[in-house]
């Protein structure tokens, strides 16, 4: 083991300092055989592969508006599976101000899936926003039916671990 840590350390220094291999009494030193050779290319392997571990994954996570504006293309174009990679799989669904629902993102599914089918005209628009952290707050006008009154409504969406968690609703009839 020893021999190979020695050989680890050269393989290391060459990599790094080459001019000091070159040096005349560093060459003298050294005798290479194929084992060491060998050897040096699973400590080559061996380095590049903890080099390679030691880098960051970068992945890339969405904005609060990002996911609030994910959820409304879908929802116009009646893309259920759109619609909900915005949202948690444990999304909770509340009437404003705390009149709870529904939970999670199947039973969203229920819920909207059918609307998407039946509801050809539904389309909303975004009157206003305002985004305070992860909070978005959506002032919209939805067409339910073309020829119905629109419905205004607020929509609030909090954001957590890169998914909307929790939807606030106040719904103007």
């Amino acid at each position: 083991m020893k021999y190979f840590e020695a050989i680890s350390k050269i393989s290391l220094r060459a990599c790094v300092m080459p001019d000091l291999v070159r040096h005349p009494n560093f060459i003298a030193q050294i005798t290479r055989s194929r084992i060491s050779v060998r050897d040096d290319k699973v400590f080559l392997r061996w380095l590049l592969i903890t080099f390679l571990s030691s880098i960051p994954i970068f992945s890339y996570s969405q904005t609060p508006t990002e996911l609030a504006d994910l959820q409304l293309k879908g929802y116009n174009e009646r893309n259920i599976e759109l619609f909900l990679q915005a949202y948690s799989d444990s999304v909770k669904v509340y009437n404003f101000p705390n009149k709870f629902l529904y939970k999670g993102k199947e039973t969203m599914r229920q819920n909207y899936a059918g609307m998407f089918t039946n509801l050809t005209d539904l389309h909303c628009t975004i009157k206003s926003r305002v985004v305070i952290g992860n909070t978005v707050i959506d002032e919209e006008q939805v067409v339910i039916r073309k020829g119905q009154p629109e419905l205004h409504a607020v929509a609030i969406y909090k954001v957590a671990h890169n998914k909307i968690q929790e939807v606030y609703f106040i719904v103007e009839r």
